[in-house]
């Protein structure tokens, strides 16, 4: 099952409600008057979203200053037939191959149905997507990312530090619906419970979880702690914990939606906040 962190366009109104609203372009809409002339060019965009937080590319939309302004004269007969060419062109250039089935193209007709728009609406890819760039002797890979309304290309030392961020982020994605699901922390999460010691114990909540996962986005979460009725009483405190220290998440099971969360770093009560510890 695809998975997408934003609802794709699938209907002309949905498309005739972002013209006459002017909507904007940004990391996860682009418009496009007409096709691409190259297949690079298709890869390029579709890895942009696919490196970032999927989205929707619209081909037969007019554009002014990035913002939504009429209808292309594209005509259903023309994007009909070159379709098929653009999930050729993903499947020739765009890697890793896997990423190309879970790309949806879906045509759909203007208010005047002679004409119309082809959405190309692309999930968040858990790989790091590439552009095949193939010379007589040898490939080369290309890392575009997209960034508000722009695209940029990662550099070398960029690449595994946005690999580990969004495995993180795309598990947990996954899992949250966005109501505040209880959570609990496979790492250790402990309370220094006197002052003038350093002796800490175990931090457990009710009912088994540490507490509640409160918002999540491509670089950080924020988990709020729950008070525990095992150890001196903690009071409810957020904690804003990078994605670089998320090592993987999972559901306990399909009937309890509890998220469980390994880190590789401790979490630690002192001094009246959570720190995190190495």
């Amino acid at each position: 099952m695809t998975f997408f962190l934003h609802k794709p366009i699938k209907t002309t109104a949905e498309v005739s409600r972002l013209i006459d609203s002017h909507e904007i372009e940004n990391d996860q809409l682009d418009f496009k008057e007409d096709f691409w002339k190259k297949g690079q060019e298709a890869a390029k965009d579709a890895a942009a979203f696919a490196n970032r937080l999927g989205g929707d590319i619209i081909i037969g939309v007019v554009e002014e200053n990035d913002r939504a302004t009429g209808w292309a004269n594209l005509s259903m007969d023309e994007i009909t037939q070159r379709e098929p060419s653009v999930r050729q062109w993903f499947d020739r250039y765009l890697k890793p191959r896997e990423l190309v089935p879970s790309i949806d193209t879906i045509r759909i007709e203007a208010p005047d149905p002679n004409y119309g728009a082809l959405v190309v609406s692309i999930p968040p890819s858990t790989q790091l997507a590439a552009v095949e760039d193939g010379g007589p002797d040898a490939s080369r890979f290309w890392f575009p990312i997209r960034t508000g309304r722009d695209t940029r290309f990662l550099v070398y030392e960029q690449i595994m530090p946005q690999l580990a961020n969004r495995t993180g982020y795309l598990k947990l994605a996954n899992l949250w619906s966005g109501a505040r699901h209880p959570v609990r922390f496979s790492s250790p999460v402990l309370v220094k419970i006197r002052e003038d010691r350093e002796d800490l114990v175990q931090f457990l909540g009710k009912n088994r979880w540490h507490g509640y996962l409160e918002s999540l986005s491509s670089e950080i979460m924020v988990a709020n702690l729950d008070s525990s009725r095992r150890v001196v009483r903690v009071p409810e405190q957020a904690v804003t914990i990078p994605l670089d220290f998320v090592r993987t998440a999972w559901l306990e099971s399909e009937q309890n939606k509890m998220i469980h969360i390994a880190l590789s770093v401790k979490l630690v009560w002192r001094d009246g906040f959570w720190n995190l510890e190495s």
